[in-house]
C-alpha cells in the first residue's frame, strides 16, 4: 500500500495539496479525476518523487518508490533522436530486455515509426512511445497522466487493452485523466479531487450504485 498522510505543497501562493490522506493500492488501476488545478499532476509529482512535499507524509508497505513508472507528456524526450535510438536508450537505463521492448514496439503499433525523429511524431505516436517507455523493466506501479491525449479510437481500445493485462499481470495502474468514460471502463477505484483536497475515494461500483454514472458523481461531487 501507498499511504498519504496529510501531505501538503505549495507553489508560491497556489496551494496545489492541502492535507491530502488517503491510502493507494498498487496492485489495483486506480483513476484520479478532477477539474483543472485541482492537484492531479502534483499528485503525481510527489508519488513519483519529481517534486518534495511541503509537509506529511508518504509511507509504503513493502514497496519502493523506484517501483513507480511515469508516462506523461510533462516528461521531455529527446526530439533529436529517432524513435529506435530512444526506445535503445530507455531500455538500458530501464535495463529492459530486448524481447520485451519488441513486443511493447509492437503492442504499441509503432513499429513503422522507428525511424521517424521524435519531433516529427504526431502527438498521438509520441504518446504511444511514452506509454512504451513507461512500460519497459519490471515496474510494479504505471501512472498515466492523460494518457489517452491525441490518442485516435483505436489507441483508445489499445490502451484499454494494455491496462486490463497490466492488471492481470499483478501490474497496478494509476490514472490521471479527464475522459470519464475510459476512468469508468477500466478502474477499479476512483480518487475525487477538488482543490488540492479529496472530495471522494470509492470502489467504481459503490460509485456506480449510488450515482448511478461517473459523469453524474462528477457533477454532483465537484459542484
Amino acid at each position: 500500500m501507498i499511504k498519504l498522510s496529510s501531505v501538503s505543497k505549495k507553489y508560491k501562493k497556489v496551494q496545489a495539496i492541502n492535507k491530502l490522506s488517503l491510502t493507494i493500492n498498487p496492485k489495483l488501476v486506480t483513476g484520479i479525476i478532477g477539474p483543472n488545478g485541482s492537484g492531479k499532476s502534483t499528485l503525481i509529482n510527489l508519488l513519483t518523487g519529481l517534486v518534495a512535499m511541503d509537509e506529511g507524509a508518504i509511507k509504503t508497505d513493502d514497496f519502493e518508490i523506484t517501483n513507480i513508472s511515469l508516462s506523461s507528456e510533462a516528461i521531455d524526450l529527446p526530439n533529436s533522436y529517432k524513435v529506435a535510438q530512444a526506445l535503445k536508450l530507455f531500455s538500458i537505463s530501464k535495463q529492459a530486455s530486448e524481447e520485451q521492448v519488441q513486443e511493447l514496439i509492437d503492442k504499441l503499433d509503432i513499429r513503422d515509426q522507428l525511424d521517424k525523429n521524435i519531433k516529427a511524431l504526431s502527438q498521438g505516436n509520441k504518446q504511444r512511445l511514452n506509454i512504451a517507455i513507461a512500460l519497459m523493466g519490471n515496474s510494479k506501479l504505471i501512472i498515466l497522466d492523460e494518457p489517452n491525449n491525441g490518442l485516435d479510437p483505436a489507441g483508445f481500445v489499445l490502451l484499454r487493452t494494455l491496462i486490463i493485462e497490466l492488471k492481470s499481470a499483478g501490474i497496478g495502474v494509476l490514472i490521471a485523466s479527464h475522459l470519464l468514460n475510459e476512468i469508468e471502463s477500466v478502474c477499479d477505484e476512483i480518487i475525487f479531487l477538488k482543490n488540492g483536497m479529496l472530495q471522494l475515494h470509492e470502489e467504481r461500483e459503490s460509485i456506480m450504485r449510488d450515482y448511478k454514472s461517473l459523469e453524474l458523481a462528477y457533477l454532483e461531487i465537484m459542484k
